[in-house]
């Protein structure tokens, strides 16, 4: 599906830099954060500017980084899920959730 121009709109503004948002009711997260999505908005749109992306199978944050002859780029600023926290040490106490027992001192309870 096309860019709707309709669905961009301005959240802050200032010193130059712009919040945008974009709600996409048909197009997918990977389709809007494609070369050439926002291309019929250049005018619009600066380097460095935000646009928050509402797509149907999920939200994503977009960073223009180039508007050059009515062409944009953008790069998607959190992509992908946390990383994964460290596995404690084989010696540690673990709760039923396998969470680390922790001291008062905030220090994981180990077998000794």
């Amino acid at each position: 599906m096309a860019f709707d121009p309709r669905n961009l709109g301005v959240l802050a503004y200032a010193a130059g830099f712009s919040l945008w948002q974009y709600r996409s009711t048909s197009d997918d997260a990977s389709s809007v954060a494609a070369p050439g999505h926002f291309d019929p908005v250049a005018a619009m749109l600066r380097p460095d500017d935000l646009v928050l992306v509402s797509a149907p199978d999920r939200g994503l944050i977009l960073r223009i980084l180039s508007v050059s002859g009515g062409s944009v780029t953008t790069a998607e600023l959190a992509a992908g899920p946390p990383p994964e926290p460290p596995l404690p040490p084989p010696d540690t106490l673990l709760d039923e959730s396998g969470a680390p027992i922790l001291t008062e001192a905030g220090e994981a309870l180990r077998l000794e």
